[in-house]
């Protein structure tokens, strides 16, 4: 992406104004209904490379969402574990592994970004 992109939205999002495609167009939306002139030109300038960043981004999104397919509980009697996993379990085995049992807790401050959140959720499931 280019940095141009990033500020831009970086902008976009302080500003409470959503970029959103629609049949394939940008759509602004503001939930004052002010949106800074500059910040404008900015989008309209960098209007394609905005939708081409939107395209890709809701694409892995897309890919994430079908990725994940969850196991009926009726038909097995266990989920099979992945090799990170069993990798785990054998150094547990072996030694032990205190490392990877850790509590820890962390207070956030700030507005709390849902999309982020659930993007990162995702990602996190999907590995």
């Amino acid at each position: 992406m280019n940095n141009n992109i990033g500020d831009i939205l970086r902008k976009v999002n302080s500003e409470n104004i959503k970029l959103e495609l629609e049949n394939g167009c940008l759509k602004l939306k503001s939930k004052t209904g002010i949106i800074d002139a500059e910040l404008l030109n900015r989008i309209k300038s960098n209007k394609q490379f905005i939708i081409q960043y939107l395209k890709k981004y809701q694409n892995r999104n897309n890919l994430l969402e079908e990725s994940i397919i969850p196991y009926n509980r009726d038909n097995i009697d266990k989920v099979p574990l992945s090799f990170s996993q069993e990798r785990l379990w054998f150094l547990d085995q072996l030694q032990g592994s205190l490392e990877y049992h850790i509590p820890v807790v962390l207070r956030l401050e700030g507005d709390l970004d849902i999309d982020a959140l659930q993007d990162a959720l995702k990602m996190i499931l999907s590995r």
